[in-house]
């Protein structure tokens, strides 16, 4: 933020906490709004990249997509690895060995895929 657009007396209470509580937080949003957070400052810019857990998934998301995010992806200790593929694409089928090989790869704790045509909620 430059300091014209700061506010008087204002804190960044958030921004001062420990980046082990901010990827905590991280987390708990889906990816694509984890990664626009690299956006608000220097200090943001790559929290995203070490949060412990990852979920990729959605019918908007593109295998090129998914690539450039793992490509970013940076945590050096990788609790979970939630892979949703909805619908599985013709596009998308050559990477899921990738994709699991990044997993597996990256020793994750814990593997989730979903490769089912549907949401169901």
């Amino acid at each position: 933020m430059t300091e014209n657009m700061k506010i008087k007396g204002a804190e960044d209470l958030i921004s001062n906490l420990p980046d082990g509580i901010l990827q905590h937080m991280l987390c708990l949003i889906p990816i694509k709004l984890a990664m626009s957070t690299s956006l608000l400052s220097r200090r943001w810019r790559h929290v995203w990249c070490e949060k412990p857990s990852i979920t990729l998934g959605g019918d908007t998301l593109t295998a090129a997509s998914i690539n450039e995010t793992l490509a970013r992806y940076t945590a050096p200790k990788k609790k979970s690895f939630d892979l949703l593929i909805t619908p599985i694409t013709k596009e998308k089928i050559p990477y899921l060995d990738r994709w699991i090989k990044f997993a597996t790869s990256h020793n994750v704790e814990n593997l989730s895929l979903n490769f089912s045509r549907y949401y169901y909620y």
